[in-house]
C-alpha cells in the first residue's frame, strides 16, 4: 500500500471536485482557492507527488451529467488508495441524504436531488473499487450527514490491512464555514486551509510519515481553539494508520522551519503566506521565539502590508489578539525583539503608552537599539502632551 513516503501512486486513484459558480445558490469564491490548494497539496512533494494522470479533476461541474458514472469508472480499477475530495455547498433532501452541488444544483427540495450529486454515488463508487484505503473529504455544510447509516466507505469483505477514511468539515445540520473575500485577500474555507497549513508545515512531535489520524486531530483542535465548529470524521479498520503527508517537522527542526518560512518571507510573493504562516506556526509550537514574533507580525497585518506596499490600516483578517499572545511567549522565553513588538502594540492599537514603556525598557535592557530609539520617541510625546502615534505610520519589523 502506497503513502506520502514512497509516493508510488501507480494503482491509485484521487478525484478533486468542487464548484464555486452557481445559477441558484450563493458564489463561493473561497471554494476556489481552497480546491487549487488541495490539488497542489497533492501534486507536491508533501503527499509524494500524485502523478497528473492519476487525478481526475472536476473543477466547477455545469451539471450532474455523467458524474455519477464516472466515478465508478475513475475507481473501479483501484488497488491502492482511492481520494475523493468535495468543496463547495452542500445541500440535504426530504430523507436527510446529503447532497453536493454543481452550478445548475437548484435548492428548492424537489429539485436538490435531481440536480446534485448525492454522496451515495461518491459512497457506491467506493463499494465497487477494491482499493485497499478509501478516503473522502468533504469541506461543505451538513457534511456530517455522510456519516449516517451506511456510514461506511468500505466493502463488504475487508482486504488485508485496508480501511476507510472519512473527513467532514461540518456536523450533521451545522454550517461550514469559509472566508469572505471582504475578509482576505485570498479567501479559503477553513477546513481545507487549515488541513493543507498543517499538511504542508508538519506536526512536532509526530513521525516522518503524517497519518489520516494526525492530520484529523491536529486539524479539529486547531479549529476549535480559533473559534471554528469542530468538524468530525469516521474511520473503519486501518486507514487511520496511512501515511497522508510527509512531516517536514520531523525532517526539519525549527531552525529549518523558520529558514524556509523566512526565505519565502523575502520573496516577498502573498502567495506564499499561507505557508510561511504554517511553517512559523510549527516553529513556534516548537518553542522558536523568533519564529513566534514572525508569526505575531502575520497576525498583526503587518507582514501582508509590507509585501503589498498598502497601509497597515487597509489589510484585513488580522487578529491582534493573537498577536499579542505569540510576542508575550517569545518575551516571556527571552527574545529580545518581543518586548519591542509588545510596546508597539500597547502604543499604537491599544492606546496605553505607559504599558509600552514598560516593554520598551524590557527590550532595551536586552539589548534591542530599535527599542530604545521607540522608547525615547514615546516619552518625548508623553512630555509634550502628544499622543502615541497611528498604525500607519511606520511598518517597522524586526
Amino acid at each position: 500500500m502506497p503513502d506520502a513516503l514512497d509516493g508510488d501512486y501507480s494503482r491509485s486513484r484521487a478525484v478533486l471536485m468542487g464548484t464555486w459558480s452557481y445559477r441558484h445558490l450563493k458564489p463561493v469564491d473561497a471554494a476556489e482557492r481552497s480546491y487549487h490548494r488541495m490539488r497542489d497539496l497533492l501534486r507536491g512533494p508533501v503527499c509524494g507527488e500524485w502523478p497528473e494522470d492519476r487525478m481526475t479533476a472536476v473543477a466547477n461541474p455545469e451539471t450532474v451529467g455523467e458524474l455519477r458514472r464516472e466515478l465508478v469508472e475513475a475507481f473501479l480499477d483501484v488497488e491502492d488508495v482511492a481520494l475523493f475530495y468535495f468543496v463547495g455547498h452542500g445541500l440535504y433532501d426530504y430523507r436527510d441524504r446529503l447532497h453536493l452541488t454543481v452550478q445548475a444544483t437548484e435548492p428548492r427540495t424537489p429539485y436538490r436531488g435531481a440536480t446534485s450529486l448525492p454522496f451515495e454515488s461518491v459512497r457506491e463508487a467506493f463499494h465497487h473499487s477494491r482499493a485497499r484505503t478509501k478516503i473522502a473529504v468533504l469541506d461543505c455544510c451538513f457534511a456530517g450527514l455522510a456519516a449516517r447509516a451506511e456510514g461506511s466507505l468500505a466493502i463488504d469483505m475487508p482486504l488485508p490491512q485496508s480501511g476507510s477514511y472519512l473527513m467532514m468539515s461540518s456536523s450533521e445540520y451545522a454550517k461550514s464555514w469559509y472566508e469572505l473575500p471582504d475578509e482576505s485577500a485570498e479567501p479559503q474555507t477553513y477546513f481545507t486551509k487549515y488541513f493543507v497549513d498543517t499538511a504542508e508545515a508538519g506536526i512536532a512531535g509526530r513521525p516522518p510519515g503524517l497519518t489520516l489520524d494526525d492530520l484529523f486531530a491536529t486539524v479539529a483542535r486547531r479549529l476549535v481553539r480559533d473559534g471554528i465548529p469542530e468538524p468530525r470524521s469516521r474511520t473503519d479498520d486501518y486507514a487511520a494508520r496511512f501515511a497522508f503527508a510527509r512531516n517536514k517537522a520531523a525532517e526539519n527542526g525549527p531552525d529549518a522551519l523558520y529558514e524556509e518560512a523566512y526565505r519565502l518571507e523575502r520573496e516577498g510573493g502573498a502567495e506564499h503566506l499561507p505557508t510561511m504562516k504554517a511553517l512559523y506556526r510549527t516553529a513556534a509550537e516548537q518553542g522558536h521565539g523568533r519564529a513566534m514574533c514572525r508569526l505575531g507580525l502575520i497576525e498583526e497585518g503587518r507582514t501582508l502590508a509590507e509585501m503589498e506596499g498598502t497601509p497597515l490600516g487597509e489589510v484585513v483578517d488580522t487578529d491582534v489578539f493573537a498577536a499579542v499572545r505569540w510576542y508575550t511567549r517569545a518575551s516571556e522565553g527571552g527574545d529580545e525583539a518581543a518586548p519591542l513588538l509588545l510596546g508597539r502594540v500597547y502604543e499604537e492599537v491599544f492606546r496605553e503608552p505607559h504599558e509600552a514603556l514598560r516593554w520598551y525598557q524590557l527590550a532595551v535592557n536586552r539589548g534591542n537599539s530599535a527599542a530604545r530609539e521607540r522608547l525615547n520617541g514615546l516619552r518625548y510625546r508623553l512630555d509634550h502632551g502628544l499622543g502615541p502615534p497611528s498604525r500607519d505610520e511606520d511598518h517597522e519589523t524586526t
